[in-house]
């Protein structure tokens, strides 16, 4: 898996992870319509790790981690200025809770967390790729 969604409202912060992850080699898709962000969801070819804000009064993250159970396998991540206020989400694709990374992100633990998501969704015999 190489390709994030990450729904941002933030135009700026949105353009700098994009260029973090497509220079780790990641295909990055910015979003910042939730409404549109589940559809692609819903219709992605493959599994993605989305990246989702968790900011003060926005909250859309929480739209689309209500809606987890119902998408297809994805992996999630929650970017917070307040990793506290975070929630505690459960992945049931991952089988383990959403990581909540605190903002300003080190990029390296950005991209170990992206990696550990990926490596979680296709450690699970059902989205192993038949050969």
């Amino acid at each position: 898996m190489n390709s994030v969604l990450i729904l941002e409202q933030d135009e700026e912060v949105g353009e700098a992870l994009r260029e973090i992850l497509h220079r780790a080699g990641y295909s990055v898709t910015i979003c910042s319509d939730t409404p549109l962000a589940l559809t692609l969801l819903q219709v992605a070819p493959s599994p993605l790790v989305v990246i989702l804000p968790h900011e003060g009064s926005q909250e859309e993250w929480r739209r689309v981690l209500a809606a987890v159970p119902q998408l297809p396998p994805h992996a999630y991540l929650i970017l917070s200025a307040d990793s506290q206020q975070a929630p505690r989400q459960w992945n049931p694709h991952t089988h383990a809770f959403v990581p909540v990374l605190e903002v300003p992100v080190d990029v390296k633990l950005l991209l170990a967390t992206i990696a550990n998501g990926a490596e979680r969704l296709y450690s699970i015999p059902y989205l192993m790729p038949v050969i």
